[in-house]
């Protein structure tokens, strides 16, 4: 069938049929749009809420080829060798790592039972082992390079504590922390240059509940020895929002002590979350002003704080429905309050296009 592709302004696709119908939220509230019939101007509602993890713990499997470590340990090793590991060979693997964080991947190395050799350059853990090798092709491992790298598939059927410290030993190689200026809130990233690994985190991270935002990064010239060289795309994955960065440091977090302690100040930090807000939450409010003949005074204006304002976080829009609204019962209305009583998301769209060729769609029936 004729699929087409949609895109949110955060890094989401969907696709789906032109018949399929998603649900959005526009200045009418909620309502269900086909495909072919959504605009730009369309926020589709998806759920913040924790969903279901898979079942497998892969104990069996790991027994299988002789090996006695615990699934989490594997999963975290497997984690980094996605984010800084050379996996193109079928009888080692080898994880690079900078000076400072060295001895604790070697550690961690060493719970799998291996004794770790040092490459001349000093900075890659090598492991010899074809079986090793194999049961990591046979978790989804691929022999890739680096922009090929995608999630194995065995992390989407892994229980939730397998994928949090594949996701852990993945942030600890390619993640980061960073500080900007005259803010007190660091954020929290990954790097990559694999879209496809990109997107696929992205996912995974929904399923916490984390929001996020991908942003793509020039090509630009890299000096090394006096020689310049041109490095590939790269892409990033910035979470976005205070709640969801606590998300991750009490699900996922860091291990590296060195990143983790870049985190400790958000712990203690209460403050309004602006990704968190509602899209013509104004223009509604104006709406039910105007059809039931309401006024705003001066001292109603200070306290809902509406001044025009686009959007508004869902901090102040229950400010202003109980202030004043409170006792109304009107379509609109509910559906804000249906919105501040669940943990949905409202994202953008950024682009909506009709794919080339066509593709198989599968339907599923409960």
């Amino acid at each position: 069938k004729e699929v087409y592709q949609v895109k949110t302004q955060d890094g989401y696709n969907i696709k789906a049929t032109q018949d399929h119908e998603v649900l959005v939220f526009t200045e009418s509230g909620f309502g269900y749009k086909k495909v072919i019939n959504l605009s730009l101007k369309d926020n589709v509602v998806m759920s913040k809420n924790e969903t279901g993890w898979g079942r497998n713990d892969y104990g069996s499997l790991i027994s299988k080829y002789g090996f006695k470590f615990k699934s989490k340990d594997l999963f975290y090793i497997l984690g980094c060798l996605i984010g800084d590991g050379t996996v193109t060979k079928k009888t080692t693997v080898s994880l690079a790592c900078n000076y400072k964080d060295k001895k604790h991947f070697k550690n961690a190395l060493r719970k799998l039972g291996f004794h770790i050799g040092d490459c001349k350059s000093n900075l890659y853990l090598d492991i010899y082992s074809v079986k090793f090798r194999e049961l990591l092709f046979k978790l989804g491992l691929n022999y890739s390079k680096s922009f090929q790298k995608g999630i194995p598939e065995s992390i989407f059927s892994a229980k939730e504590e397998l994928v949090s410290n594949f996701l852990k030993g993945l942030f600890d190689t390619d993640g980061w922390v960073r500080k900007k200026k005259r803010k007190r809130v660091p954020v929290i990233g990954l790097t990559s240059a694999s879209k496809e690994l990109i997107e696929q985190t992205q996912i995974l991270l929904m399923n916490y509940g984390i929001q996020s935002h991908i942003l793509k990064r020039k090509s630009r010239i890299a000096n090394i020895k006096g020689k310049s060289y041109p490095t590939r795309i790269g892409y990033e994955l910035v979470i976005k929002g205070i709640k969801s960065r606590k998300v991750f440091i009490r699900k996922i977090g860091f291990s590296l002590k060195r990143k983790q302690r870049e985190l400790e100040t958000l712990k203690n930090i209460e403050q309004l979350d602006k990704y968190d807000n509602i899209p013509y939450f104004t223009q509604i409010i104006k709406k039910i002003n105007k059809k039931y003949a309401l006024t705003i005074s001066r001292e109603d204006a200070k306290v809902i704080n509406i001044n025009g304002k686009r959007r508004i976080c869902k901090e102040i829009a229950r400010k202003i429905l109980d202030y004043k609204y409170s006792r109304l019962d009107d379509k609109l209305l509910n559906d804000l309050r249906i919105l501040l009583n669940n943990d949905y998301k409202l994202v953008p769209l950024k682009s909506i296009k009709k794919l080339k060729e066509k593709e198989e769609v599968y339907d599923i029936e409960i």
